[in-house]
């Protein structure tokens, strides 16, 4: 049995030519939270005289694996430049 359905017509890409350009602010923006999220993690998990305390880290292992995925993102979206 013959596909009587209409052939669709060829879809412009969904690929926009200046990407990359358009992302750069995006990843400055991106730099600079995710150094606003490193200063916020280490005075987490930073003891008294300023090392990583242990105690500390596992406390907010939350905040730290957080921290280590928008650091995992930011560096991804540096790779794509």
């Amino acid at each position: 049995m013959p596909d009587s359905a209409p052939s669709a017509a060829p879809a412009e890409s969904p690929v926009l030519a200046d990407l990359l350009d358009l992302c750069r602010p995006a990843l400055d923006a991106a730099d600079r939270y995710k150094q606003v999220a490193i200063n916020a993690v280490a005075g987490m998990v930073r003891g008294e005289d300023s090392r990583i305390d242990s105690a500390k880290l596992e406390a907010n292992q939350f905040a730290c694996h957080g921290l280590a995925w928008v650091a995992t993102y930011v560096e991804s979206l540096r790779c794509c430049r």
